[in-house]
């Protein structure tokens, strides 16, 4: 998994918290947690609309999707440039009109009122001599099958990264309604951007919907996910599975909050998370019961050190035991990709 590099930080210090999310109370506390991805820096490539630099069949190596940042001209127009955003979806090709959709169905030979699949979108513009057509397309990403963002890629490297999730969209997206459905092949897709003004009518078939620059897009199996997980704690593979399923159900946000985007990280990033709720159940593989989450709890706090914290409390009903449990964690939010300060612990903070 490729790291990226980023060196932006957020003006706005006084935004004012928003607990959402699910039933239980706050907590607090202190000591680095191990994320999947370890520290995210920033870089930037310069911006190529060539067609014969799009290498569009290219599949980066293994899950990690690298995106370079967006033309800034679109997201810059407008003072409401700056909130970050951590969110899990599907990425989604769209038409921007029924021209361009007309040109695509018959480059492709399908008929004219038919809308392609993921797979044939795939097909068509991994081809470099249908580029015309990929630079023509807007893509949504959607949460629990809702549109909630316009993404912008803006040169050939970004086109290239979403093409290739489409290859890898296989199988059906994780959503907090089916999170306990056979998992075996369900994915989901995570993005890290900065949020930019509403996208004019005219870019996305009249769609108005918030611009979303995208720095980290992945793509992820679930199976890859507990595997991932598996190597770094030594749980078994069935618990993780629960474990993951479950806490699915308690991230049903657009990932625009800091609170939203706190949770969002811990779940999706954090080992020391998936340890310490493994520690407390039988690591066998016969255990494969519902975990019973209760909810989860963020709430903005002032940070000593003058950067913007966010502490997450899980609480849960112990399977062996039926008593009542919580971990509680504190996430920096300040920058663009949110990390646990300090560690993640058993109890109320």
């Amino acid at each position: 998994m490729d790291d990226i590099k980023e060196q932006e930080t957020e003006e706005n210090n006084n935004e004012v918290a928003t607990t959402l999310i699910k039933k239980t109370e706050t907590h607090d506390n202190s000591h680095a947690d191990k994320t999947k991805y370890g520290i995210v820096e920033a870089s930037i490539q310069e911006e190529n609309e060539d067609a014969t630099n799009c290498n569009c069949g290219i599949v980066p190596e293994k899950n990690m999707i690298e995106i370079t940042p967006a033309n800034e001209n679109v997201l810059e127009e407008t003072g409401s440039v700056g909130k970050y955003v951590f969110a899990a979806g599907k990425l989604t090709p769209e038409f921007p009109s029924e021209n361009i959709k007309r040109e695509f169905n018959r480059v492709i030979g399908l008929p004219q009122n038919t809308q392609p699949s993921d797979a044939q979108f795939y097909d068509a513009l991994k081809d470099n001599k249908n580029f015309y057509l990929t630079k023509s397309l807007c893509w949504i990403f959607e949460i629990g099958g809702i549109e909630s963002y316009v993404v912008v890629p803006k040169n050939s490297g970004q086109l290239t990264t979403f093409i290739n999730i489409l290859n890898k969209q296989v199988g059906t997206e994780i959503t907090t309604s089916n999170s306990n459905d056979d998992s075996g092949s369900m994915y989901f897709d995570t993005i890290v951007g900065k949020l930019g003004p509403m996208a004019p009518p005219e870019m996305c078939n009249g769609r108005t919907l918030p611009l979303l620059k995208a720095y980290r897009l992945e793509n992820e199996t679930v199976t890859d996910f507990v595997s991932f997980m598996n190597a770094e704690t030594k749980l078994d593979t069935a618990l993780l599975t629960n474990l993951f399923l479950n806490l699915i159900t308690l991230i049903d946000n657009d990932g625009s909050s800091d609170e939203h985007r706190a949770v969002n990280s811990l779940v999706f990033n954090s080992v020391d998370l998936y340890r310490l709720l493994g520690d407390t159940l039988p690591n066998s593989s016969s255990n494969t019961q519902i975990f019973p989450f209760k909810g989860v709890t963020a709430k903005s706090v002032d940070g000593s050190d003058g950067r913007k914290k966010v502490e997450v409390v899980f609480q849960y009903e112990n399977p062996v035991t039926s008593a009542q449990e919580y971990l509680n964690g504190q996430v920096d939010v300040t920058d663009m990709f949110p990390f646990v300060s300090g560690s993640i612990a058993t109890g109320k903070p």
